[in-house]
C-alpha cells in the first residue's frame, strides 16, 4: 500500500526501493531485527481486450474502469474493431481494443488482476475459443 500510495500522489516517481524492518519481531530465532524489502517500477504494458457477447463496446469501457481503479494508468486507447470469431465455434463477431497502460505492478501481479477483472464482469471459461462477456489478454511488459 506504501509504494501504491506514493506511486499514486507522486507521478514524477518513477521507482521504489522500500524496506520495512521491525525490531523484535516475534520470531524463535536470535534476530534484532526482520525486514522485507520490495522493489517496484513503473513500466509500461500492453494489453488486448475482447468482448463478444452482450453490449460489447460497454464491456471494453467497463474493463478499462476497472483497470483504472486499481492504479492502472492508461497511455493510449486504440479505436474499437470488429473482428470474426476464430476457432470453429459458432458465436458473434468481436469488439476488440488494445490500450498501452503504465503500472507498477509485476507481470505476474498485472496477469492474476486480468483475470480478476474477467471473474468480476462474469466471464465464464466453459468452451475453447466460445464466446466472452470479456476477454483481457497481456500483450507486452516492458
Amino acid at each position: 500500500k506504501l509504494v501504491e500510495r506514493t506511486f499514486e500522489t507522486y507521478p514524477l516517481v518513477q521507482e521504489i526501493e522500500l524496506e520495512l524492518k521491525k525490531p523484535w519481531a516475534p520470531v524463535h530465532l536470535p534476530l534484532d531485527t526482520c525486514s522485507v524489502a520490495i522493489h517496484r517500477r513503473k513500466q509500461q504494458a500492453f494489453i488486448a481486450l475482447g468482448s463478444n457477447m452482450g453490449d460489447k463496446k460497454a464491456n471494453l469501457e467497463q474493463a478499462i474502469d476497472k483497470l483504472r481503479i486499481r492504479g492502472i494508468h492508461i497511455l493510449k486507447e486504440s479505436s474499437v474493431l470488429t473482428t470474426e470469431p476464430w476457432g470453429g465455434v459458432e458465436q458473434d463477431s468481436f469488439a476488440n481494443q488494445v490500450i498501452e497502460v503504465e503500472t507498477w505492478l509485476p507481470a505476474s501481479v498485472l496477469l492474476e488482476t486480468l483475470l480478476a477483472i474477467e471473474s468480476e464482469m462474469g466471464r465464464v471459461r466453459e468452451v475453447h475459443w466460445g464466446p466472452r462477456l470479456i476477454d483481457l489478454d497481456l500483450l507486452f511488459v516492458e
